[in-house]
């Protein structure tokens, strides 16, 4: 089924022009190739690469705001699987 939502991989690995390490921040939003990415959290091994080895201070994970893609579709599963029964 069509959940209207698009899927698949967005990004291959490859260099994303005007984009460095030290534009992802968590608690800050990035545009890549007009869609828009907010960063809540890294990993320990990105965490401690940024800070040792590039010196970047790097905050406190942050909380999903409530209403994103992930509730969005969980909702929408859930109504599916009512109408099912």
């Amino acid at each position: 089924a069509n959940s209207g939502m698009p899927q698949g991989a967005f990004l291959k690995r490859h260099i994303i022009p005007q984009v460095t390490l030290r534009d992802l921040k968590i608690g800050e939003s990035i545009e890549i190739y007009g869609k828009t990415f907010s960063i809540y959290r890294c990993d320990s091994f990105t965490r401690e690469y940024l800070q040792s080895a590039l010196g970047v201070e790097v905050p406190s994970d942050r909380d999903e705001p409530d209403g994103d893609a992930k509730s969005k579709s969980a909702a929408a599963r859930d109504a599916k699987m009512t109408r099912k029964k």
